[in-house]
């Protein structure tokens, strides 16, 4: 069984591998998940003087989305456990007024030589983490009394094609499924369990809604080569098939992908991702 030390270390190695890919992916992902970021900003009430904490910031989002909002008015901080991603964040953030990077793990969390914020952030950050409450408990720490937590997670796999159509595939196909050390994308697309784990956090949700992610590929293949190179495990995966069961993946891959294709009788995909966003608010101590 692997421990949430274990699943932490393999977390960070993960990431600083990845982020070279994952900006070099960027001008695609970036564009297609700005919906997210917007809906976190709208959501935010912000305002003059506003402090915001990005957890999980990984290449800058949403930290960079709330400092354009901000415009100067408020200080925006983000942070990540991998030095590349934070590297890629400040290339970003250059001509941005009040916006800080640093690294940090978002479990385990030291900002005591920062002011409180009023709103906690982190987009696709917390179903990575082995303890969720834990980190949950650790950000309420350093937000003010009335502050809030805006966060978005991926909805069930099945709705999330982008992560899940080349597994989905697999399994069709050959029966495998790919190994994971620790937590992966799917830990939170259950609302019940989401809502669970931010009450165990000391938070109360208050609002929860899904949000699209939208994302073209030319072809069905178009879309594995791009997302085997951004997923290890499936790379190895492909890699170690025979001609003959590669053959039949293909002919499943081809066929999930179909769902995808606006048009009958065009090769390119439109993958519809479904996220889940929501607010919660701090429970107060008396009653936690």
């Amino acid at each position: 069984m692997t421990t949430q030390a274990e699943s932490r270390a393999h977390n960070k190695i993960h990431w600083e591998a990845l982020a070279p890919l994952w900006m070099a992916w960027w001008q695609r992902f970036g564009p297609a998940t700005q919906p997210v970021s917007d809906w976190m900003v709208a959501h935010a009430r912000l305002g003059p003087g506003t402090r915001v904490l990005d957890l999980a910031t990984g290449v800058g989002e949403p930290a960079l989305s709330f400092a354009r909002a901000l415009n100067g008015r408020g200080e925006v901080l983000g942070v990540d456990q991998s030095e590349r991603m934070i590297e890629y964040a400040r290339e970003q953030s250059m001509g941005l007024n009040h916006l800080q990077f640093e690294v940090q793990d978002l479990e385990q969390l030291n900002l005591h030589h920062h002011e409180p914020f009023d709103v906690i952030v982190s987009r696709w950050g917390l179903m990575f983490c082995s303890d969720v409450a834990e980190a949950l408990r650790q950000a309420r720490s350093c937000l003010k009394p009335d502050g809030i937590l805006i966060g978005a997670v991926w909805g069930i796999p099945e709705r999330v094609p982008m992560l899940n159509l080349a597994s989905q595939a697999l399994k069709q196909a050959l029966d495998r499924e790919l190994e994971r050390l620790g937590p992966g994308p799917f830990s939170l697309s259950d609302p019940a369990w989401l809502q669970t784990q931010l009450t165990a956090g000391g938070f109360r949700l208050e609002t929860i809604a899904p949000v699209d992610v939208v994302l073209h590929c030319e072809s069905a293949q178009a879309y594995l080569s791009e997302r085997a190179e951004m997923a290890t495990s499936l790379a190895e995966a492909l890699a170690n098939l025979t001609p003959e069961e590669r053959a039949k993946y293909n002919s499943a891959l081809e066929s999930a992908a179909q769902v995808w294709c606006p048009q009958s009788d065009s090769e390119r995909l439109e993958l519809v991702n479904q996220a889940i966003c929501f607010v919660a608010r701090q429970i107060p101590e008396s009653l936690s």
